[in-house]
């Protein structure tokens, strides 16, 4: 909205490309780095031989422990039926008084110049705290004493350096109503007639609906569990190799694709805030969001190397254990990439994420299947909660 002091967070930058790039990584448009950075469509499904750069050890029959999983409370069903209260909340609309700095209001506004709505100055039901500076400060202000159900032309100017060219200095009219002062928040009490109306109609009752979220978060918890018992099995893997080097060719390919996708990121973002790319140099975009190319770079060729190195140890994996990836297992499983990520085709797919770089990606998937079937999920035990504050004294 326009009327609105818009900044660039770097937050949201971060929160965005961290999605990107996890995205790119397990999706498409991957490195290729697994066919030393080719995508040509020959290379071979059958495990490289990684034994000059590292010796395979211990990856079978190992205890791995994870958290122990922890029964579902009534606690915890609480805790999420009192949530579904909170999104069903409405605040208490006062239609009589005059508005304060801090009320939270409900208004209706048409911003006019020179007799014209201009485009973004208008909004009906709109929620808004007065005093919170989201608004020019000459509305802001004006917005206080105001009589709900009354309309207001207020005269405002817009700051010399506000963002829009177009309305930077400029004197304008807002035409607005206070539909009612926001109070505090109405929580409706929880009765079958609500889980009926929260689940569209699936639980009728509200035994029912909380029998359905202590399974769900019990399914949630296992979940949890079992990603635990991937993440430590692997890790416990890699720590069991020895890894004496990578081979650079791969490691720069797949550092090219990190690099390149950051790169595209920062730049399409700038250019979402009116920067041309093609006019401005990279190292302005990037000094915009407190990073350099350098930093880009190091970033890189980090994510390359956790590549290469991941690729590495599931081929030796699949050599060690004769784990297979056979044509038509690759071709199943890309046409279903395929038609998840949006394809028209998987010779498409193929084509954008490389032939190297799933293949390799597919191994992986299928070494991880296999670790999680012959290694061994350990409960981690609790620990003992001391005891000696409990303990009468004698």
């Amino acid at each position: 909205m326009s009327l609105l002091n818009r900044k660039i967070l770097r937050g949201a930058v971060c929160a965005g490309l961290a999605a990107v790039l996890a995205w790119s990584l397990t999706a498409c448009g991957g490195s290729g780095s697994g066919s030393g950075g080719s995508s040509s469509g020959e290379h071979d499904l059958a495990a490289r031989d990684y034994s000059e750069y590292m010796t395979l050890g211990e990856h079978s029959g190992m205890d791995i422990e994870v958290d122990p999983l922890m029964p579902v409370t009534d606690a915890d069903i609480q805790d999420q039926i009192n949530m579904i209260l909170d999104s069903m909340s409405t605040p208490e609309r006062i239609t009589e008084g005059v508005t304060a700095s801090g009320d939270q209001i409900d208004m209706d506004f048409t911003g006019y110049r020179d007799g014209e709505a201009f485009e973004g100055g208008s909004a009906q039901g709109y929620q808004y705290t007065i005093g919170s500076g989201q608004f020019i400060e000459d509305l802001d202000t004006q917005l206080v004493g105001l009589t709900v159900g009354e309309t207001y032309d207020l005269e405002c100017t817009f700051p010399e350096d506000y963002h829009s060219e177009d309305l930077a200095g400029v004197t304008v009219t807002f035409a607005v109503t206070v539909n009612a002062i926001l109070g505090d928040l109405q929580v409706p009490e929880w009765t079958d007639e609500l889980a009926a109306e929260y689940s569209g109609g699936q639980y009728t009752t509200t035994a029912d609906y909380e029998a359905h979220v202590r399974e769900d978060l019990e399914d949630s918890a296992s979940t949890t569990q079992h990603q635990q018992y991937i993440e430590n099995v692997w890790n416990a893997v890699m720590e069991n190799c020895d890894i004496q080097g990578l081979p650079e060719d791969e490691v720069t390919a797949a550092q090219a694709f990190y690099y390149d996708n950051v790169v595209n990121y920062y730049t399409d973002f700038a250019a979402q805030y009116g920067m041309d790319p093609e006019e401005t140099e990279l190292s302005e975009i990037l000094e915009m969001f407190g990073t350099t190319e350098e930093d880009l770079q190091e970033y890189a060729r980090s994510m390359a190397e956790s590549e290469v190195r991941s690729f590495m140890i599931a081929n030796m994996i699949c050599i060690a254990e004769d784990i297979e990836l056979d044509e038509d297992d690759y071709t199943a499983q890309m046409t279903e990439d395929a038609t998840t990520y949006g394809y028209a085709s998987f010779e498409d797919f193929e084509e954008q994420a490389g032939r190297g770089y799933l293949t390799d990606t597919y191994k992986y998937t299928l070494v991880l299947e296999w670790l999680q079937e012959n290694n061994n999920m350990v409960e981690r035990a609790q620990a003992e909660q001391e005891t000696a504050a409990e303990t009468p004294a004698a």
